[in-house]
């Protein structure tokens, strides 16, 4: 009889500490993006936090909401003043995050008067106008990034590539170093263009230069299969990963984004 006590005793204390763990992981998940049966990511082998809801985590997320999802950024613009010349698109650019030790020595990740060929340099000269747009592509492969860097993204499942990014940029003179604007297009979605941003064009003879700063993705969020009926939240990208979009733009001497394209 004491013995089928005990055994009992045994059992309900077993069922009580499998509760109060499982409670304690729902309040909080980590991803090891590096462990050998997921594909890998994250190749330092650290473990990010992903939290249940959404909401920024030491300054490193966003959930303030989508600007994308404005169409494909094919059409056509217009000329105000018989402009000929279409806002122009760079695309293709691939970038590493801000924590990637190829970028802990500048203050960018992409830069227009770095990584843009000279004879291109005059397509940034502008008076009046700079109006600017992104579009996210889609995961690159394994490659480099825009400065020959090589990237360790791997050929994750479709459930894990990301499906928005966030995408910090600055504006600054060729002649000085600090940005004379920044702005972040928020949550633009795969293969969609952000709204357009006007910016104020800074008074210089030289070619205006747009850099990107940091971007953000909300991999590590779909990573955790749990999340993936849930809002996600978009946190850095890993450090030796990379991801994909394009920008667009327009001057003074190009037809402008055509005015059913929303801006801020």
């Amino acid at each position: 009889m004491l013995n089928k006590f005990s055994k009992f005793n045994t059992f309900i204390i077993t069922i009580l500490a499998s509760v109060i763990m499982t409670g304690c992981f729902d309040n909080e998940k980590k991803v090891n993006p590096s462990s050998s049966n997921n594909g890998g990511g994250n190749l330092d082998g650290d473990t990010y936090e992903i939290p249940t809801t959404g909401g920024n985590s030491g300054g490193s997320g966003s959930d303030s909401g989508s600007d994308g999802g404005y169409g494909d950024g094919n059409e056509d613009g217009d000329a105000d003043a018989g402009q000929t010349q279409n806002f122009y698109t760079i695309n293709n650019i691939i970038v590493h995050s801000k924590d990637h030790n190829s970028n802990t020595s500048r203050d960018f990740l992409w830069s227009s008067d770095i990584n843009e060929p000279e004879s291109s340099q005059t397509r940034f000269l502008t008076d009046a106008r700079f109006n600017v747009r992104v579009r996210t592509r889609p995961a690159p492969p394994r490659g480099a990034d825009s400065h020959g860097v090589q990237c360790e993204f791997q050929e994750y499942e479709s459930w894990f590539r990301y499906t928005k990014l966030d995408i910090d940029v600055c504006l600054r003179k060729a002649t000085q170093t600090s940005c004379t604007q920044r702005h972040t297009f928020e949550g633009v979605p795969i293969d969609q263009v952000s709204k357009v941003k006007e910016f104020s064009v800074p008074t210089s003879s030289q070619p205006l230069v747009i850099e990107i700063l940091d971007v953000r993705w909300d991999t590590g969020c779909l990573y955790d299969r749990g999340q993936s009926e849930r809002y996600c939240p978009t946190y850095r990208v890993w450090q030796n990963d990379c991801v994909k979009f394009d920008i667009q733009f327009s001057t003074d001497w190009t037809k402008d984004f055509p005015s059913s394209a929303p801006r801020y």
